[in-house]
């Protein structure tokens, strides 16, 4: 299972946070995206009149509704409840200690690119350099799918490509 994580005061959650939700869902092909609001952000200070914890939660809900992902993303309250946090991180470390270690590496990426996303000019950023980083192999495996039809014709490149696609 492919699980990403989306931090964040969303203070308020906008148009931005949604479409960064969808877009690193689609993009990273996520099996779940948990979506978490801070409770108090370490990172600043929010403005007099925000609203507060429960009411962000709340308005996070209602905004991840709308990207479209239905069970595909889930907002957790686990900010919000500190007493609880050790038990709740135990918990998601024995969910992501049961995963293969090469998903665990791509989660800790993915998660530590999620954690930069403060807004929708980096989400997109992001967006784009995984959409490179995908290309670029698309492009270098129809290089190699074209030199071998030149070197050993379309039925050998055929197999090749087959070959290459039970791989993955």
């Amino acid at each position: 299972m492919r699980i990403g994580v989306y931090g964040g005061a969303f203070n308020p959650p906008h148009l931005g946070h949604i479409t960064a939700a969808r877009a690193v869902s689609g993009l990273l092909k996520l099996d779940k995206l948990l979506v978490i609001p801070t409770g108090h952000p370490p990172h600043k200070t929010l403005p007099p009149g925000s609203p507060g914890p429960e009411q962000r939660l709340e308005l996070t809900r209602l905004a991840m509704e709308q990207t479209g992902l239905g069970e595909g993303i889930e907002v957790l309250d686990l900010e919000l409840r500190r007493d609880q946090l050790e038990e709740e991180t135990m918990k998601l470390a024995n969910r992501l200690a049961e995963q293969p270690a090469e998903s665990i590496r791509m989660l800790k990426y993915e998660i530590n690119k999620t954690y930069e996303i403060m807004g929708m000019r980096n989400a997109m950023e992001f967006a784009a350099e995984m959409f490179n980083l995908c290309r670029i192999h698309q492009v270098q495996e129809q290089s190699e799918f074209n030199k071998m039809v030149q070197e050993k014709g379309l039925r050998a490149a055929m197999a090749w490509k087959e070959a290459q696609d039970g791989k993955k």
